[in-house]
C-alpha cells in the first residue's frame, strides 16, 4: 500500500486495546509510534459524553497521523463513558475523571517507560486536561479546545486556582509536531489560530 492512507493503515494494524485501573474498568486504545519514538505521549480525553473515538473520529485520525510522526498516543473512555465501567469506589464525575487520568498516566509509564505527556481536551475534556496538568508534573503540555467556564470559576475568563500566565502562555517546546500549523509556534505570541494551546510546564 502506498500514498497518504499507508501510514494510517500501518498505525491501525499496530494499535492495542488495554484495560487499566481497578478491575480493568478503563478501556483504552494505544497507538504506538511508527519508527523512532518521540519523547512525549499524547493522551486524548473524552469530549463530553462522546466515545473515545472523538467527534467525527477526530481522536482516531489524530492518533494515526501522529504515529507516522513518531508520537505514541492513547485515547480512552472516562469511567462510566463508552466502554469503561464505573469502579466500585467511584467518586463524583469530576473527581473520578482526574483519578482516571492519573491511572492512565501511571499505566503508560509502566508500559512505555515514558514520563512526558501532553493532554488533548475538547469541551469538558479541556477542563479535565487543565486540572490534570496542574496536578501532575509529568504533563508537559495541554491542548485545550472549546473549553467551558464552569460555575466554579472566579471571573469571566480564568477558572479558580489557575494562574493567568498558565492560561495565556504558549507551550511549544516538546511536542510542536502535534499541531499541523507549525507556523503558529514561530509567532512571538506562540498562539495557534485553531487551538487554545497553553503552557503547563517548561
Amino acid at each position: 500500500m502506498s500514498g497518504p492512507e499507508a501510514p494510517s493503515a500501518q498505525a491501525a494494524l499496530s494499535e492495542r486495546v488495554f484495560q487499566w485501573g481497578p478491575g480493568g474498568h478503563l478501556v483504552a486504545v494505544w497507538t504506538p509510534p511508527s519508527g523512532p519514538a518521540q519523547e512525549t505521549i499524547l493522551v486524548m480525553l473524552n469530549a463530553g459524553v462522546i466515545h473515545r473515538v472523538g467527534a467525527h473520529r477526530l481522536h482516531v485520525k489524530l492518533a494515526r497521523s501522529l504515529a507516522a510522526m513518531g508520537y505514541g498516543s492513547v485515547r480512552f473512555d472516562f469511567s462510566g463513558l463508552g466502554d469503561s465501567t464505573l469502579p466500585p469506589d467511584a467518586q463524583d464525575f469530576r473527581s473520578q475523571a482526574q483519578r482516571d487520568v492519573h491511572t492512565v498516566l501511571e499505566a503508560l509509564v509502566q508500559q512505555t517507560q515514558v514520563e512526558r505527556f501532553a493532554l488533548l481536551g475538547i469541551c469538558s475534556g479541556a477542563a479535565y486536561a487543565q486540572a490534570a496538568a496542574l496536578a501532575d508534573p509529568r504533563v508537559k503540555g495541554v491542548f485545550l479546545v472549546d473549553g467551558f467556564i464552569y460555575p466554579w470559576s472566579t471571573d469571566s475568563s480564568i477558572p479558580a486556582g489557575v494562574d493567568a500566565p498558565v492560561l495565556r502562555g504558549a507551550w511549544s517546546a516538546s511536542m510542536d509536531g502535534v499541531c499541523s500549523h507549525r507556523s503558529c509556534f514561530a509567532r512571538p505570541s506562540g498562539r495557534c489560530g485553531l487551538l487554545n494551546v497553553t503552557r503547563a510546564r517548561p
